[in-house]
């Protein structure tokens, strides 16, 4: 191979680019010409060609080293590498005519060994593949060679493998695992239809894609199982073929003839690994081979008392060392896995069960038409005394009765569509689990508040028929319990109690309570504004034990979650809920609520309070010892008198808790960290009883906490800290990270991005909860046994002392944004980031730069970059049981610095001023209040005394250019901080220049490039409301913006902000163009949702849902127009009434959280595939919400079809021309709601 020169100057960069063949010379020399002022140094020349789109990182790293082969392989433009094995490397690649993206697998042209067998299985793979058409399995699109190279071009599937998942997060939830190792199945079952063998399943072979559908990757292993040749023989002669960590036994003997049992071994170790994230046999690759012909797999349940029992018996079963002892076909597994289907799991199962050879059942086609159509029945509840048997897995013989098995999975779920709320699995609440709560993003300024649309006139809607309440009387309250003395006659009348389609909605002077209608709990409790109480969906299976105030029982058939249906009202002002053996009591005070909860059973029993941490900040007890929230406490810990009186303390208000009962202990526990709770317990004995009462607490309002020069001030925002000094601001999250820093205004870090959290912990397993504490004004401390981290704050130094006291390596992470641009170290070395590379003492000081902003860390062990192809990391390597102390100075970049800046990356930062502006933030929208009047807000600090302020507006607005001078600014009184809002005209993009004096001369001044009044939007729901669509598209007009929770910037994809983090296309800039040009006023929008979820996952409580609220309080009280939800894909099976009652729940809470009547408009949608265009269930339910006022008509996408989806239009997403499409129907249903509002 000849040697490769790099290019020494730009133009040798361009003479490889245009013998690259990336590009058609035509098309090259065209957009060549819009760079007349290329850099002449080449790397910088290739950055230019890169933000412009004509280059990929990966393209313009080789062409830089001198390489210019290699590009192109037939049709096929290489783009990027995305991976590399023993026989080849992947590829990302586009089509050159399709202009479709694929990943192009490369077989290596020379290889050890016999290379007409590599190439024979590199081919098997492409005849597997080619095969196979199902929404499970990775598809081919091509096969060929070229010049010798064999290639094939499969599916490009953006998402991660559950390998990766399991690295990054640990074990995942029951519930999770079982949907994904049923997708798997049904994508099995296609192939054992086909006659294929997988022969290789694990996790890292099934990728999970961002809408949380399972494919399976690489057929190289796969076999026929009806024909052989000799050459497929001579491939696996004498070999072990499979993966020591999941191999079946009759694989691991060396057997050539194996079937499709052998894959649903590999499939329950892959279930066992999911579940414990670790394999079922330990030792080396021999041990076990030996293990998985001889020994058992351990039971499940004596690795984690929490897991089902019935589970890991499924799981046992597909562990059986005699093939005839498994699930005969990955069918029967489904059947099997059928009852523990969560509502979204269950019908990505039915969607690849459609997928199947339609000759394989004549009854499949029926199932899913019955699924479509009919309304399932909710079933009656059972007396106590007759428990309901569990759903029994469907027993097969040797037929393929693949549409029963879709009957049992959607039988299942209507069971479960009906339990809505019910606990699953039946495990307690534990201090243990896993998942990491979302980071709360930082408060900016809110907008003022504006003319939102009204939300619909609601007429009060059908209501549904209730549950059949249990046969059994109400359990009676024991002598020994006091019923409270009768009230006056005025006190009922100062207690409203009204029932609502999902609770009865209680109301006194004091607070305001919910008692659910589906379970009888305690689901609110609010006061001053204040929701003490954390309810909501949660992790296993879609849901939860989190309920607010409830009993929580194990046996007799109760699932955790005491489900108390018979719910009566026997006088104006108590509320009794009975189940069984169980009653609660609730009567509502003027002042207070008590509850009087009954256990009628030869147990003890607990009755919880979930806590919200997220609202409460500290805790009271008897003996005057205060706590900060959350506190952390083991389940198991005594109960203690000293925790029968508590006083939650939040800003507005506090809530005191007095156990009544006759032993008067409790305990306080958790974080409960799934659900950002802590818990309060009291035990009601066999056959006694537990008795409390909520009183709130409306004392003054603790005095606002002000920033002294000089100073340092740590501030609740939430479950987060929010620490803020003159230089910078710095939020801390209940994990531990720190999602945000803000020096002078200038974000410098980047999290929600991957796995991203911006300063964190990143182990190869889960770690448990911290405990979060402020031992002083300016520290914080957070502590585990497997991870520590304490933050120390000065006015312009950070010192953070970090543990690993895990005994595997971990490292500490930064993740910096784009921001961030240059870097030098204390030899006076610099660099353009992102930079970076192994190890290297030479960084382990370094300077890091931001425009007018810079910081200074030292303690570091190497940088590294690009991550996710632009952002910049610095790491600390933590050995096993190390302590490193990290330091943080924090400045602003002098001129020397900004000119040396200039020369590495072609752009010098402006210098900081005395004045510095947090709002308006670059490309900020405000929500106007009319037609041509809105206001936008000023939010700052000036270094130094002032005593003025002024503003000026440049831009042109709806009624013509604005006046161009300056205003002063009204103060209440002279701070170094101020916030204050300014008439402003509905229009933009302005420039906003804000200018402070000290005695008549200037001192400081700023100004934003692109600020705007116009209208503002919230989206949620699933996938298609974020970011999946199958190409990112870019707003026109370059009149959208679009808002993550802590910054704005130019609304193109993918958009910020949403919960799943993912990075795809979206309907929101053509949304956006669309409405621009219909009212000629800047757009902003904010996407919250969150792929492949049902409507259980956004239930009131939820971290979906308070997400989304979240977002809601961020722009302030209306502060955006209206939320705009994309939903429905998940929920064909549930029932219209049951969707329409859930999601009128969401909406009301989501309007209680914001403190207004938030509209929203909701869309037609339940498509998923050609053959299934629209189900009836969740388009009635829809409805329903527009006819009962509920929410505003959004558009009917399910009419979207053909090309206007992805995948050839075989998939459920949105291809480029359906995003714009899906874009410009929402605009048209808003504007006809925003015609008669401006009009007024």
């Amino acid at each position: 191979m000849p040697p490769v020169t790099p290019p020494a100057s730009t133009a040798d960069l361009l003479n490889l680019l245009r013998g690259s063949g990336i590009h058609k010379p035509g098309f090259l020399g065209e957009r060549l010409g819009e760079f007349a002022d290329l850099p002449q140094e080449p790397n910088r020349a290739a950055d230019v060609l890169v933000r412009k789109g004509l280059l990929t990182r990966f393209q313009a790293k080789l062409l830089l080293a001198g390489r210019h082969k290699g590009f192109r392989l037939g049709p096929y433009i290489i783009r990027d590498q995305l991976g590399q094995g023993g026989m080849g490397t992947v590829y990302l690649a586009e089509h050159e005519t399709l202009r479709r993206r694929v990943a192009l697998k490369v077989l290596q042209p020379k290889q050890k060994g016999d290379h007409r067998v590599n190439v024979e299985r590199f081919l098997r793979e492409a005849r597997a593949a080619a095969a196979l058409d199902h929404p499970n399995i990775v598809r081919i699109h091509d096969v060929s060679q070229d010049g010798g190279i064999h290639y094939l071009g499969l599916e490009y599937v953006e998402g991660q493998t559950l390998e990766q998942l399991l690295t990054r997060g640990g074990p995942i939830t029951p519930s999770l695992a079982v949907g994904y190792i049923a997708q798997a199945a049904a994508g099995l079952q296609h192939a054992h239809e086909k006659g294929f063998v997988h022969r290789d399943i694990k996790p890292a072979n099934l990728m999970l894609t961002k809408d949380g559908t399972v494919k399976i990757l690489d057929m190289g292993l796969a076999r026929s199982e009806t024909a052989t040749d000799s050459l497929t023989e001579l491939i696996d002669k004498g070999a072990v073929v499979g993966t020591a960590d999941y191999i079946s036994p009759e694989q691991a003997l060396g057997n050539t003839t194996v079937d499709i049992r052998a894959d649903i071994y590999s499939l329950g170790a892959t279930f066992f690994v999911l579940a414990t994230s670790r394999p079922p046999f330990e030792g080396n690759t021999s041990q076990k081979l030996v293990q998985h012909q001889m020994k058992a797999a351990p039971n499940l349940t004596d690795r984690d008392r929490t897991f089902p029992p019935e589970l890991a018996k499924i799981i046992a079963k597909m562990l059986a060392k005699k093939p005839a002892d498994r699930y005969q076909t990955p069918a029967d597994v489904i059947a099997a896995l059928a009852p523990w289907l969560s509502d979204d799991g269950g019908q990505k199962v039915v969607i690849g069960l459609s997928g199947m050879d339609q000759g394989s059942s004549s009854r499949l086609q029926e199932t899913l038409n019955e699924i479509a159509t009919k309304r399932i029945k909710r079933p009656e509840a059972k007396p106590e005394a007759e428990p309901q048997t569990p759903p029994q897995p469907i027993r097969r013989g040797s037929g393929k009765l693949v549409g029963a098995i879709a009957g049992a999975v959607v039988a299942a779920l209507a069971i479960i569509g009906v339990i809505a709320y019910a606990a699953w699995p039946a495990s307690k609440p534990t201090e243990t689990a896993a998942a990491h709560p979302a980071p709360v993003p930082a408060q900016p300024a809110s907008a003022q508040p504006a003319q939102a649309l009204p939300a619909p006139a609601q007429p009060a809607p059908p209501q549904p028929a209730p549950p059949q309440p249990a046969n059994v009387a109400p359990a009676p309250v024991p002598e020994d319990v006091k019923p409270a003395a009768p009230k006056p006659a005025g006190v009922a009348s100062k207690v409203s109690i009204k029932a609502g389609v999902d609770g009865f909605y209680v109301q006194t002077p004091k607070y305001e309570a919910v008692i659910d209608k589906l379970d009888g709990c305690l689901s609110s409790f609010s006061a001053s504004g204040v929701e003490f109480l954390r309810c909501g969906a949660g992790l296993a299976a879609n849901k939860t034990t989190a309920r607010g105030g409830y009993f929580y029982s194990e046996k007799n058939g109760h699932q955790g979650l005491v489900k108390l249906t018979d719910i009566q009202q026997p006088a104006p002002n108590v509320i009794v809920a009975t189940g069984g053996s169980f009653s609660v009591r609730y009567e509502f005070g003027v002042n207070q609520l008590t509850v009087t909860g009954q256990n009628a059973t030869d147990d003890t029993v607990p009755y919880y309070l979930l806590i919200d941490s997220a609202a409460v900040q500290d805790v009271i007890n008897e003996k005057a010892e205060e706590l900060s929230v959350p506190v952390a406490r083991k389940q198991g810990d005594p109960l203690d008198p000293k925790w029968r009186t508590t006083t939650w303390v939040a800003d507005k208000a506090s809530l005191k808790v007095t156990d009544l009962s006759g032993d008067g202990t409790a305990r306080i526990w958790g974080p409960f960290s799934e659900f950002q709770s802590q818990v309060w317990e009291a035990d009601a004995k066999t056959y006694n009883n537990v008795q409390f009462t909520l009183e709130p607490v409306n004392g003054p309002e603790r005095p606002k906490a002000v920033l002294k020069p000089g100073g340092v001030l740590i501030t609740r925002s939430g479950s987060s800290r929010r620490v803020r000094t003159e230089l910078y601001e710095a939020t801390v999250d209940a994990n531990a990270c720190m999602p945000s820093l803000r020096v002078d205004g200038v974000e410098v870090l980047k999290a929600n991005i991957d796995v991203s959290k911006g300063v964190y912990f990143l182990p190869g397993f889960p770690l448990p909860p911290f405990d979060i504490k402020q031992p002083s004004t300016t520290t914080i401390s957070a502590q585990s046994d497997k991870a520590a981290v304490q933050y120390d704050f000065g006015p312009n130094k950070m010192t953070w002392t970090v543990e690993n006291r895990s005994d595997q390596g971990m490292p500490f992470f930064v993740v910096m944004d784009t921001t961030v641009t240059g870097v030098c170290n204390d030899k006076d070395v610099w660099a353009k980031t992102p930079t970076g590379g192994p190890p290297n003492t030479n960084w382990a000081t370094s300077t890091w730069y931001a425009g007018r902003a810079k910081f200074k860390m030292t303690g570091g062990s190497r940088i590294w970059g690009p991550w996710q192809d632009k952002y910049q990391v610095w790491e600390a390597s933590l050995a096993p049981k190390e302590k490193r102390t990290v330091t943080v100075e924090l400045g602003l970049t002098d001129a020397t610095e900004a000119a040396k800046l200039g020369e590495i990356t072609g752009t010098k930062p402006l210098l900081a001023t005395a004045l510095t502006l947090d709002a308006p933030m670059d490309y900020q929208v405000f929500q106007r209040k009319t037609k041509f009047e809105g206001a936008m807000t000023l939010n700052g600090r000036v270094r130094s005394d002032y005593d003025r302020l002024e503003v000026r507006t440049i831009g042109k607005s709806l009624q013509g250019a604005v006046p161009d001078q300056w205003r002063e600014v009204p103060l209440p009184e002279t701070t170094r901080s101020f916030e204050t809002t300014v008439p402003t005209p509905a229009g933009g993009w302005y420039k906003v220049e804000v200018r402070a004096f000290k005695d008549g001369k200037v001192i400081g001044q700023m100004a934003v490039d692109h600020v705007g009044i116009g209208e503002v939007f919230i989206g949620a729901g699933q996938s298609n409301s974020t970011n999946c669509g199958q190409e990112k598209i870019r707003q026109n007009s370059g009149m959208v913006s679009s808002f993550s929770g802590t910054n704005w910037q130019l609304g193109d994809d993918p958009q910020p902000g949403v919960h799943d983090n993912s990075a795809g296309g979206s309907f929101w800039p053509a949304f956006g163009d669309a409405m621009f040009e219909e009212y000629q006023v800047p757009i902003g929008v904010a996407s919250t949702g969150h792929s492949g979820t049902s409507v259980n996952q956004w239930a009131p409580g939820s971290d979906l849902c308070r997400w989304t609220t979240g977002r809601m309080n961020q722009l302030g009280k209306n502060g955006f127009r209206a939320v705009l939800w994309h939903q429905g894909e998940s929920d064909v099976s549930m029932p219209a009434d049951e969707y329409a009652r859930k999601m009128t729940a969401l909406i009301k809470e989501t309007r209680r959280g914001a403190g207004w009547d938030v509209p929203w408009f909701v869309a037609q949608v339940s498509y998923h595939n050609p053959n299934q265009i629209t189900f009836p269930l969740p388009r009635a339910a829809q409805k329903k919400l527009w006819e009962s006022g509920t929410a505003f008509e959004g558009p009917d996408t399910d009419t979207l079809t053909g090309d206007n989806r992805d995948e050839g239009g075989k998939g459920i997403h949105f291809s480029a021309k359906g995003l714009k499409a899906h874009g410009k129907m929402w605009a048209e249903k808003v504007a006809v709601q925003l015609d008669k509002e401006l009009a007024k």
